[in-house]
């Protein structure tokens, strides 16, 4: 019974682990774009702006809470938003 529970556990430790990295690996792709977007707004460079808004969007909308796993970040609605 001890040796099925200490299997799951690491189990299930290995696999947070891996969620958590995925996260990691999302977020600093969307602080890029968000950079991005950022530094062409200070430059005056809406191409720059236009790119980067445009690929936040894109990740706005694609299936990143499903793939992370994160249900925190997808169950409550923000405060003062609608």
């Amino acid at each position: 019974m001890m040796i099925a529970f200490g299997a799951g556990l690491a189990w299930l430790t290995l696999d947070l682990a891996r969620a958590e990295q995925t996260t990691r690996v999302a977020m600093r792709q969307k602080l890029g774009y968000a950079q991005g977007a950022l530094e062409g707004l200070t430059l005056g460079r809406f191409d720059l702006v236009l790119t980067n808004t445009v690929q936040l969007r894109d990740f706005g909308q694609t299936n990143a809470f499903s793939v992370t796993r994160n249900v925190v970040l997808g169950s409550e609605p923000m405060k003062g938003v609608g």
